[in-house]
């Protein structure tokens, strides 16, 4: 089980890592969530672990000039 510090600290990367996604998304970058484009509310689910211990993995895709690049978080067991 998790310190109140630990807890405290895991929020603010969460936050720092949602800061980036925001910023990401506001230079035309497109956050992907299972194969979907998600909108900055469903981004909260990425940190959730799931019953199975399964988590997210997240992976830049470069993409041709002129396309916008992508971010996708894929869950993995």
């Amino acid at each position: 089980m998790m310190t109140k510090s630990e807890y405290a600290d895991s929020k603010k990367r969460q936050q720092a890592f949602m800061n980036v996604l925001k910023q990401y998304q506001e230079e035309g970058g497109r956050i992907l969530v299972d194969g979907e484009e998600a909108s900055e509310p469903d981004w909260e689910r990425i940190f959730e672990m799931g019953e199975d211990g399964g988590c997210y993995m997240g992976d830049y895709v470069s993409a041709p000039p002129g396309s916008r690049m992508k971010f996708i978080l894929t869950r993995c067991i």
